[in-house]
C-alpha cells in the first residue's frame, strides 16, 4: 500500500514536471514575451528592452527556467508582472479557501461513499444496490455546474435552506467561508460519491 502510494506521489510530481516543461516550452515558442503582452504590441523598442532586462528575459530559456524550477522548489512562485506583488500574497487566501472546499467536500464525501459502498455491498445485486449504483455513477457523469445549478434550484429555489449565491468576500473568516460553501461542498462531494 505504501509502495503504491509513493509511486502515485512519484508520478504526480513527474506529470506536473512535464506539464510545466511543455508550458515553458510552448511560451517560448510563441511570438512576443512577457513584456510584449504586458505593455501591448504598440509599445517602444526601448520600452521592451528595459521590461526585459527588469524581468531577466534577455538571459537563456533553460537558464530562466531552471531558476524558475528552483525558486518554486523553494515556494517562491515569483511577482506578478501586472500588480507588481508577490504572487504568493495574491494567491494565500484563494488557496485557502480551494483547501476549505475540499476538505468540507471530504468530509461530506467520503463518509456518505463508505456508508453506501456498506449498504450496496450487503444488499448486492438487490434493488437497493442497483439503485445506489445508478445513482452514483448518474451523479458522476453529470458536469458540475449542472449538478450545481440542480442543487441551487432544490436547496435555494425550492427549499429555500440557502442562498443562491455565496456572498462571502475571498478574504473572509474560515467560519463563514465553511458556512456559505455548504453547496459547492455538496455538490463535490456527489461527484465524489
Amino acid at each position: 500500500m505504501l509502495g503504491m502510494i509513493l509511486e502515485r506521489i512519484g508520478l504526480s510530481f513527474f506529470t506536473m514536471a512535464f506539464i510545466a516543461i511543455v508550458v515553458f516550452v510552448g511560451l517560448e515558442l510563441m511570438p512576443g514575451d512577457a513584456c510584449t503582452v504586458h505593455l501591448g504590441r504598440g509599445a517602444s523598442d526601448t520600452a521592451l528592452e528595459n521590461c526585459r532586462g527588469r524581468l531577466d528575459l534577455d538571459r537563456p530559456a533553460i537558464t530562466r527556467f531552471l531558476e524558475w524550477s528552483g525558486n518554486l522548489a523553494q515556494g517562491d512562485l515569483g511577482v506578478s508582472v501586472q500588480r507588481g506583488k508577490p504572487i504568493t500574497d495574491i494567491i494565500s487566501y484563494r488557496f485557502r479557501n480551494t483547501i476549505i472546499l475540499a476538505a468540507m467536500a471530504a468530509a461530506i464525501g467520503i463518509p456518505l461513499a463508505i456508508f453506501l459502498g456498506v449498504v450496496s455491498g450487503l444488499r448486492r445485486d438487490g434493488p437497493l444496490d442497483m439503485t445506489v449504483s445508478t445513482v452514483a455513477i448518474f451523479a458522476m457523469t453529470i458536469p458540475e455546474f449542472i449538478s450545481g445549478s440542480l442543487l441551487i434550484l432544490v436547496f435555494s429555489v425550492i427549499l429555500g435552506w440557502s442562498t443562491g449565491i455565496v456572498l462571502v468576500g475571498y478574504k473572509a473568516a474560515a467560519l463563514d467561508l465553511v458556512m456559505a460553501s455548504f453547496l459547492p461542498a455538496i455538490t463535490l462531494s456527489l461527484i465524489m460519491t
